[in-house]
């Protein structure tokens, strides 16, 4: 009954610990984004969910964003940037698409990597369908010739594929350094679009393996407890470049 009863306290403490959580301030302003980590603020961009992609500002800001990741890191000799958010819905995949396409239209020979393995989305706004990808190469049923796509903006991708629990556990250890390793060699840099941080175990796989990781969050979408908690977890992965993209932001904010 003691053990019991620890068990149970255990139990509650959680569940107040998750209710606090899920009810905490959100993050409402880039100033209050600043206070929130310590990471870096590398690219604000005024998009929201059911925005068009093909707005000037944001154009723009994503044209900025590029800059910032090519002069800054891919002239220091990074190749791959992971893309990944503290939790799910917080623009990753608007982020990592416009990243590489504006890195593609710039001259450089761009791979844009859907690694969103369980709930893939690039491939509907590269206008193409989820045909085999990551998950075929990781089971050893295609190989890459057939597997990237050239869009025709010059983009070259590769979509997540159809998912299954075989593909989940190759995703880790030797198979997927071999996979990214060989993504790489032929490009001059890899846009990984990965799963949420703090939902999946394969985000933290695929993100320590690269030389920057892109940490997005969204305007009063995004709570400040998961955020510090993923900006921690991207610290403690030692990677040599990290930064944080605000989404949502103002137009004067994306003047910044």
């Amino acid at each position: 009954m003691t053990v019991f009863a620890g068990l149970m306290g255990f139990g509650l403490v959680g569940l107040v610990v998750i209710g606090f959580e899920a009810r905490a301030k959100k993050v409402s302003s880039l100033i209050d984004l600043k206070t929130c980590t310590p990471t870096p603020v590398v690219g604000v961009l005024p998009w929201q969910p059911g925005d068009a992609m093909t707005s000037q500002t944001v154009i723009e800001s994503v044209d900025k964003l590029r800059s910032y990741v090519a002069q800054t890191w891919l002239t220091r000799g990074a190749t791959t940037v992971a893309v990944t958010s503290p939790m799910g819905g917080e623009g990753k995949d608007f982020t990592a698409f416009g990243l590489a396409s504006s890195l593609a239209a710039s001259g450089l020979k761009t791979l844009l990597v859907d690694f969103d393995l369980k709930q893939p989305a690039l491939h509907s706004l590269a206008g193409v369908p989820n045909n085999a990808g990551v998950c075929e190469l990781l089971r050893g049923e295609s190989d890459f010739r057939s597997t990237i796509q050239r869009l025709p903006s010059g983009l070259h991708f590769l979509t997540a594929g159809k998912w299954s629990e075989e593909a989940r556990t190759a995703a880790v250890g030797g198979r997927l350094e071999s996979l990214l390793s060989r993504l790489k060699e032929p490009f001059d840099c890899v846009i990984i679009h990965a799963h949420e941080l703090l939902t999946a175990a394969d985000s933290v796989e695929v993100a320590r393996r690269c030389e920057v990781v892109l940490l997005c969050t969204l305007h009063r979408q995004t709570r400040t407890p998961f955020l510090r908690r993923a900006a921690e977890r991207v610290a403690s992965m030692e990677v040599p470049y990290t930064g944080v993209v605000y989404l949502g932001a103002t137009a004067q904010e994306a003047l910044c």
